[in-house]
């Protein structure tokens, strides 16, 4: 069974001999087809020369006979012909008479010449001649046998030789390789390999046992270096886990300052709208003080009317003149009582929408034109000892289902940002609200022409705690609730524009009732 398996098995010299052989079968077929096709050439030249030879021959023989008409010498001069190896048939010809013929049966696989009889230039007879080419076969065959055999004793006697070479000088040397290779890839290489003849399977030797001097050398100091790793390993474990303790409680405790600072947040957002609130609050107060003080002023005057006008009735001495008098006064402070009570009434109605709706997060239908106006309104407190001017420009047919309580945040902190940051130094400043109903939207925009901001500062003016008025009193929470009451609670978008000089420009695009969101609910 190793037998066979060994003769099986694909070797180097195997495959090279297979090659050598195969190249030496190549060669020496194509060697001895070229001279079998030269020497063919030479036999097939050879018999023409002497088909030719003969036929010339017996032209000069037969043609005294042809010409005294002797039939006998004509008949032994062919019967003479007739017994060579190469001629076997003969046809001869006389004025359209047969002198001659003898033809085998198969002809067709003959060679024919034929030739003209002159006898003092005159035709006398014509000559069909027969030859045969079985020696020239048989030759052949010969020269095959004999090219065969030479060319297998030749491969054979090379591809032994060949063998015994390889065997000799490549099988064993591998052989001892392949061993030596092998016991070194099982680790052990204290055992060196055998140098071969000096060949370049002796060089591969060598390399492979500075090779495997050089593993050796590098497991030794692989194992120096994994007990060092090992122990750093283990001391770096241990700093990990300290590191990790350390940065747990560090998570913790930012955990612990972001939910405090998000309260904190949350706390100052509420307190600025409170703070909002107040404002309103006051603002509304100091508007409802004048009608309300005409109105108790104009009814003390005629509370002090109607006494004298009782004491002059109840004494008697009441005049037409007097009740006039006293029926025109009534009339007049009357009237002025009742036309400031209703315009303290109509702001306190005013007021009491606008706070439900500041601190209300429902929703409902409204007119934005309308409340525009009375959020102008209640806002006036804070700019009418200026000279600031605040207009509006909005169709009275726009209806929102929304939220107006975020209207009313939105609006009150863009003019109280415009009044504190844009006017700081200027007198007459103008502030524009544009709203434009865009089908699927409504976009406004706010617009002032103050101080404007420059691009840093534009970038930053929605972030969070952000104010260029920290030292006097800004929180930088009124432009951060601005931004989410539009992204979040509205579900729209703002941008704002603005230059050094130029004021400051905020767009605000919010989905009508159909596509609103939410978000903020």
């Amino acid at each position: 069974m190793n037998i066979i398996t060994n003769l099986g098995k694909r070797t180097i010299s195997r495959d090279l001999l297979a090659g050598l052989a195969f190249a030496i079968c190549i060669v020496a077929t194509m060697i001895g087809t070229f001279f079998f096709i030269v020497a063919t050439q030479n036999l097939q030249r050879e018999l023409e020369e002497k088909t030719a030879s003969i036929s010339d021959e017996i032209v000069r023989v037969i043609t005294l006979p042809m010409w005294n008409v002797d039939f006998e010498s004509i008949q032994q001069t062919f019967q003479a012909y007739l017994n060579s190896e190469y001629l076997v048939g003969v046809r001869v010809k006389a004025e359209k008479r047969i002198l001659f013929d003898k033809i085998p049966a198969n002809v067709k696989k003959l060679i024919l010449l034929k030739r003209t009889i002159y006898k003092k230039k005159h035709k006398i007879g014509e000559i069909e001649l027969y030859f045969t080419d079985q020696n020239v076969k048989r030759t052949q065959k010969t020269m095959i046998y004999s090219m065969i055999i030479s060319i297998g004793s030749v491969i054979i006697a090379l591809i032994l030789g060949t063998h015994f070479i390889m065997s000799t000088l490549l099988d064993k040397p591998l052989q001892q390789l392949i061993c030596g290779i092998r016991t070194i890839a099982r680790g052990d290489y204290s055992h060196p390999l055998d140098s071969a003849p000096q060949n370049d399977i002796d060089s591969i030797i060598r390399e492979v046992n500075l090779m495997a001097g050089d593993i050796d050398k590098r497991e030794v100091e692989a194992g120096c270096l994994n007990a060092e790793l090992a122990e750093h390993r283990d001391h770096l474990e241990n700093i990990v886990d300290e590191r990790t303790a350390k940065l747990t409680r560090a998570n913790m405790a930012l955990e612990e300052s972001m939910e405090n600072l998000k309260k904190t947040q949350d706390d100052l957002v509420e307190s600025r709208k409170m703070a909002a609130l107040g404002g309103l609050v006051a603002g509304i107060a100091h508007e409802v003080n004048t009608p309300v003080g005409i109105g108790v002023t104009a009814a003390s005057f005629l509370e002090r009317k109607t006494t004298e006008t009782n004491r002059l009735f109840n004494s008697g001495s009441l005049k037409r003149s007097d009740l006039e008098k006293y029926l025109n006064t009534a009339t007049d402070s009357s009237a002025s009582i009742l036309l400031n009570l209703s315009r303290a009434a109509e702001l306190i109605q005013s007021f009491k929408k606008l706070a439900v709706d500041q601190t209300s997060e429902e929703k409902r239908h409204f007119k934005l034109s309308e409340y525009l106006n009375n959020m102008l309104l209640s806002l006036r407190p804070k700019y009418k000892r200026t000279q600031h001017t605040i207009t509006v420009d909005c169709h009275d047919d726009i209806v929102l289902y929304s939220y107006p309580g975020a209207f009313m945040q939105i609006i009150t902190n863009l003019v109280v940002n415009s009044l504190y940051h844009g006017f700081e130094n200027v007198e007459k400043g103008k502030m524009s609200i544009h709203v434009k109903d865009l089908g699927t939207k409504i976009c406004i925009t706010y617009k002032d022409d103050g101080e404007g901001m420059n691009q840093e500062q534009c970038n930053k003016i929605f972030d969070p705690f952000y104010t260029t008025r920290r030292t006097k009193g800004g929180t930088g929470l009124g432009m951060h609730i601005v931004y989410n009451l539009v992204t979040r609670t509205l579900g729209g978008k703002i941008d704002c524009e603005s230059e050094p000089g130029n004021g400051a420009v905020f767009t605000i695009q919010i989905p009508r009732e159909e596509e609103m969101t939410d978000e903020g609910q």
